[in-house]
């Protein structure tokens, strides 16, 4: 096996599938069946590094490994079946879940912090290559409760959505139940990182300690302000909560306004 450039020494560890074809071809053998040596770049990524997944698909799972990202730049070679590839590489994945194709956020938990790149490699050559610029694949939701007499302790915080995923062969959601309970920080401020959504079921349920419960559907609000879902990488999201006007304010990283929504709900 080859050593990998910039990985503190360790060894990329290809499976079985992959080491299919390791030994290199004589002139007189078929080159047809010999493997493709894939160079995989990583371009300069800044002072960024960490764990990252690889992964390779035809109809099924051809290879998958794990790298960690030092330095500047890192290339490393791959030898892979001499056929077009979907390849995958993500980055930041810690807590969630991983079945086959599909990154799972835990019910109960907020998403990893995931940056995700593919790539349909034309491998059917002695080589071939592919660059990976990671793209944001989560939003981190900041909600602010402005009124300074609101008893946030009484309360209890949740969202609650519809999508609880990442395909990572095309960076679109998945289907699943999200649901995470929010912790009040100083400041009557509560962070969490959503995934990427497929629809907008994003709800947040505020639920006073003698059950009363009331919506806010974050998701419509989020999505009727133009916020896209869809984007290669996902901006930030603001959401300001004004209990005794019933009004909910949305803002969006890098954006210069935000839109203001009145409420009728029941009181707090």
């Amino acid at each position: 096996m080859n050593k990998i450039p910039g990985c503190n020494a360790k060894y990329l560890m290809i499976t079985a599938l992959a080491v299919w074809g390791l030994y290199s071809c004589s002139v007189k053998e078929d080159r047809t069946v010999c493997p493709c040596l894939l160079e995989v770049v990583f371009p300069d990524k800044g002072n960024d590094s960490g764990r990252v997944l690889l992964e390779g698909w035809t109809t099924d799972e051809v290879f998958r490994d794990e790298m960690t990202l030092v330095g500047k730049q890192d290339t490393i070679m791959l030898r892979v079946p001499r056929t077009m590839i979907h390849f995958s590489a993500v980055a930041g994945l810690a807590q969630c879940e991983r079945k086959g194709h599909v990154i799972t956020v835990p019910e109960g938990s907020q998403s990893d912090s995931l940056y995700g790149y593919i790539d349909y490699v034309d491998c059917t050559g002695e080589t071939a290559s592919t660059e990976v610029y990671f793209h944001k694949q989560f939003a981190t939701v900041t909600i602010q409760i402005i009124n300074e007499s609101f008893p946030a302790k009484d309360y209890s915080f949740v969202v609650s959505s519809g999508s609880s995923g990442l395909d990572i062969l095309s960076l679109q959601a998945v289907a699943g139940q999200f649901r995470h309970q929010l912790k009040l920080e100083e400041g009557r401020r509560m962070v969490f990182r959503l995934p990427r959504q497929g629809d907008d079921s994003l709800v947040l349920f505020v639920t006073h300690i003698s059950g009363d419960s009331v919506q806010f559907p974050l998701g419509q609000f989020i999505r009727n302000m133009g916020y896209d879902w869809d984007e290669t990488d996902l901006k930030d999201i603001l959401v300001t909560i004004d209990i005794s006007r019933n009004q909910v304010t949305i803002g969006v990283a890098g954006w210069e306004n935000a839109v203001e929504y009145e409420l009728s709900m029941v009181e707090m």
